[in-house]
C-alpha cells in the first residue's frame, strides 16, 4: 500500500486543534487487517538483515493476537514479538514496508504514538530509520547496490529504560573515499567520532540530533498496556547521502519507515538474552504543524484508538466497530442480561444486566431465579446457581433435579423460586397441581388442591400411557401427555399406521402419507414402520398380511400379528404356523405365542424283579427312547438309585 493511499485512507482521521496547529495522521495499523503493511528481519551470510523488500530470506511470520486470546483487555488484535530464538525476527525488530514508508523533509515535525506492554524479561523498542523511498531498502552488501543497514540514521524514540542521551542508536557513516577532500567532513571537524581516515567513519552532530530527538522515552516493564508518544524534528544529518560502497552512488534519503523491536542485544553473546515477548497495540503517525513542540494530548488519539485497558464497573463490554483499519474496541455498558435479546449482552460469569439503580450498565452475577427481587437472571436461563462453593456460582442455567431448587440441608432455598424442578424449562417452581401448570410437560402426582405434583416432559412417541393416567388413552390424555399431542388405541404416545393423521410427527414410523400413518403400497421405504401395512420388501411399501402363510412355512416360528399388520416371530398352538424342530409353542390355541427349546421328556418304565433277591428295582423316571432307558436304569442301579419291592418270600429268607 503507497504512502498515498494510506493518507487518503485515514483522511477521515485528520484532526484541526487550531488554525496555528495542525496535526494529521498520516499512518496508522490496528492490526485489524493482517500485517500487511510489515515486514520482519531475515537472515543472511553477511550478518543480520534489517533493511530488506526483495533478495535476502525473509524472516518468520509475525505473530497477531486476537481479541479472543486476551479478554481481559479491551485492546482489538495485536502484534506480539517473541523472546530468544523462538521471535519471529532476526535482532527482534519488525519494520513497515518502504512502500509505506512516511514522506521527510528537512524540519519536518512527527510524532509516533504506539500502545505497548513488556513483561519483566522483554525489551520493548520503538523506532524509525530513514531511506530512500523511490529505492526502497535492503541489504545485498554489493558494491554499488542497495544499501547496509547502517547506511542511514536509525534513531529509538522510546525504549525499555529509555534514556538513550539523543533518542538513537548513532549509526551514520561517512563515505569510504580515500581522498579526505572529499569525504563528508573534513578531518578537522570535531564531530567525528572516529579518525576521519578511516573508511566508514561515525560521524554525529550530537547537539542536533539532541535538539531534534531528545532522550528515549522510558517504556515500563510489567505495568500493562502503556501508551508512548514520541516526537521529532527530521535533521539535515537525517537525510544526508552515504556511499553505499566502493564506486557506489550517494543517495539522499526522502523518507522513514517505523520499527518495533523486542530487542535481544547485538553479537553472539547477547543476541538472544529475552526471556518474555513484547506486544504492540495501535500504532501512528503524525505530522504536526511547524510550530508543534510536543505530540498531541491523549483525547487527541481517543476516537481513533482501541482503549487498550480491561472493562469494568459500568462500562464492562468490550464493544469493536468500525472493520478493518477503521476498527476500534472502547469499553460499554450492558442493554441485555445473558438469554435476551440486546445488542451489548453479558457473558456467562456475570449474565445479569443492571438495567436501574447506581450500577445502570455493569454485568453482575445473579442472585435469586427469574421472577424475584433482586439480581435475577433472564427467563431464558431462569436458574441462579447459589449454592456455597459451587463452581459456577453467580451463573445463571437451568435445574435439573429437585435438590438444585433446596438448600444443601434439603430446606426451602428463598434465592429460589420454588422447591420442584420443571425440567422443561429449567425452573424451580412450587410444583403442579393441574397439566396448564407445566409449561411444555404435564403434571405426575397432584392429589386435589392440597398436594403438589412434579412437572414431567412430555412422552416421546412409541411410550405408553403411565399407570397414574390409568394406562389408557381415553379423552385428551394424548394432548396433555405425549409429545406428538396423540395417541392411539393400544394406550401408547403416537398413531399406529392407518390411523387417520394430519402431521408426520403425530406417526410412530414418522410418515403421514394421504392423511393416513405410513406411506401406501408401493411407495419408497427403508423400514416397515413407514409403510400403512407394515411391509417394506425390496425398499417399497407392500400391503399387510393375511395369514400365516404369507410370513413362511408351518414351521418357520414366524406368524402375522393382525393388530400391526406385519409378520413378526411367533407361533400358534393350533390353526397357524408352528415352532422349528425342537422347539415348543407356548400357546395351546390360535392366539400368538413364542417359540422355546422343547424340555427333556420323562415317562415310567416297568419293574424289573431280581431273581436272588425277589426284590424289584424301578427308575424313578425314564427317558423316551429305548437306549436311554438301558443306559439310565444302569446308572441308577450303579448308584443306588431305585427303589427297592421286596415279595414276601424274600422278607421270609432274611
Amino acid at each position: 500500500m503507497s504512502s498515498t493511499h494510506r493518507i487518503s485512507l485515514f483522511a477521515s482521521l485528520v484532526l484541526v486543534a487550531s488554525a496555528a496547529s495542525a496535526q494529521t495522521v498520516v499512518f496508522k495499523e490496528n492490526w485489524e487487517s493482517g500485517t500487511t503493511s510489515w515486514r520482519t528481519t531475515g537472515p543472511n551470510a553477511g550478518g543480520d538483515v534489517y533493511f530488506q523488500d526483495t533478495g535476502a530470506t525473509a524472516g518468520a511470520a509475525m505473530s497477531l493476537i486476537a481479541p479472543a486470546a486476551d479478554p481481559t483487555s479491551c485492546a482489538g488484535s495485536f502484534l506480539e514479538e517473541g523472546s530468544g530464538k523462538g521471535k519471529a525476527s532476526v535482532g527482534g525488530r519488525v519494520f513497515t514496508t518502504g512502500a509505506n514508508a512516511v514522506a521527510a523533509a528537512m524540519g519536518d515535525k512527527y510524532c509516533v504514538a504506539a500502545w505497548v506492554r513488556g513483561a519483566a524479561g522483554s525489551s520493548p523498542a520503538v523506532g524509525v530509520n530513514y531511506i530512500k523511498k523511490s529505492v526502497g531498502y535492503s541489504d545485498t552488501r554489493v558494491a554499488a547496490g542497495g544499501y547496509r543497514s547502517s547506511v542511514y540514521r536509525e534513531h529509538w524514540l522510546a525504549l525499555a529504560g529509555g534514556g538513550a542521551s539523543d533518542g538513537y542508536s548513532p549509526w551514520a557513516r561517512s563515505n569510504n573515499r580515500a581522498d579526505p577532500a572529499t569525504r563528508d567532513k573534513p578531518a578537522s571537524d570535531p564531530r567525528a567520532e572516529g579518525p576521519v581516515s578511516t573508511p566508514n567513519t561515525v560521524l554525529a552532530d550530537i547537539a542536533a540530533q539532541q535538539a531534534a530527538y531528545g532522550s528515549a522515552v522510558n517504556i515500563a516493564r510489567g505495568t500493562g498496556w502503556m501508551f508512548t508518544k514520541a516526537h521529532f524534528t527530521v535533521t539535515p544529518q537525517d537525510l544526508k547521502a552515504y556511499e553505499t560502497g566502493a564506486g557506489g552512488t550517494d543517495v539522499a534519503a526522502d523518507a522513514f519507515i517505523l520499527k518495533l523491536a523486542n530487542y535481544t542485544g547485538s553479537g553472539a553473546a547477547g543476541e538472544y538474552f529475552t526471556t518474555a515477548p513484547a506486544q504492540f497495540g495501535d500504532v501512528f503517525v503524525v505530522k504536526l504543524d511547524a510550530a508543534a513542540t510536543e505530540c498531541p494530548d491523549d483525547a487527541y488519539f481517543a476516537p481513533i484508538t482501541s482503549v487498550h485497558t480491561a472493562c469494568t464497573g459500568a462500562t464492562p463490554l468490550c464493544v469493536t466497530t468500525g472493520a478493518g483499519a477503521n476498527a476500534i474496541s472502547s469499553c460499554g455498558a450492558c442493554n441485555a442480561s445473558k438469554g435476551e435479546s440486546g445488542t451489548l449482552v453479558c457473558g456467562d460469569a456475570k449474565p445479569v444486566c443492571e438495567k436501574t439503580g447506581a450500577n445502570t450498565g455493569a454485568c453482575s452475577t445473579c442472585s435469586v431465579d427469574n421472577g424475584l427481587a433482586g439480581l435475577a437472571c433472564a427467563s431464558a436461563n431462569p436458574y441462579c446457581s447459589t449454592k456455597p462453593g459451587a463452581a459456577n456460582m453467580g451463573t445463571c442455567g437451568k435445574c435439573t433435579m429437585d435438590a438444585d431448587c433446596l438448600t444443601a440441608a434439603g430446606g426451602k432455598d428463598p434465592t429460589h423460586a420454588g422447591v420442584t424442578c420443571d425440567v422443561p424449562t429449567g425452573a424451580c417452581t412450587t410444583g403442579c397441581f393441574v397439566d396448564a401448570d407445566c409449561t411444555g410437560g404435564w403434571c405426575e402426582g397432584a392429589s386435589g388442591t392440597t398436594v403438589s405434583g412434579k412437572c414431567k416432559p412430555k412422552l416421546a412417541n412409541g411410550t405408553a400411557i403411565p399407570a397414574s393416567r390409568g394406562a389408557a388413552c381415553t379423552g385428551k390424555v394424548g394432548v396433555d401427555l405425549c409429545e406428538s399431542g396423540r395417541c392411539d388405541t393400544d394406550n401408547t404416545c403416537g398413531l399406529k399406521n392407518a390411523s387417520d393423521c394430519t402431521a408426520a410427527a403425530q406417526c410412530r414410523g414418522g410418515v403421514c402419507d394421504g392423511d393416513k400413518c405410513g406411506r401406501a403400497d408401493g411407495g419408497a421405504c427403508s423400514k416397515k414402520e413407514e409403510c400403512r401395512g407394515n411391509e417394506c420388501t425390496a425398499s417399497k411399501c407392500g400391503p399387510p398380511c393375511a395369514s400365516d402363510a404369507e410370513c413362511g412355512g408351518s414351521t418357520s416360528g414366524n406368524v402375522c400379528d393382525a393388530a400391526t399388520g406385519a409378520c413378526a416371530p411367533g407361533c400358534r398352538g393350533v390353526g397357524g404356523n408352528g415352532c422349528a424342530a425342537a422347539q415348543t409353542c407356548s400357546s395351546k390355541n390360535v392366539s400368538i405365542g413364542s417359540c422355546a427349546a422343547t424340555p427333556a421328556t420323562v415317562i415310567p418304565v416297568a419293574p424289573a424283579t431280581d431273581a436272588k433277591s425277589g426284590c424289584s428295582t424301578t427308575p424313578s423316571t425314564s427317558p423316551s427312547n429305548g437306549a436311554g432307558l438301558i443306559a439310565l436304569s444302569v446308572g441308577l442301579v450303579a448308584g443306588g438309585l431305585v427303589r427297592r419291592r421286596c415279595n414276601d418270600a424274600s422278607k421270609k429268607r432274611r
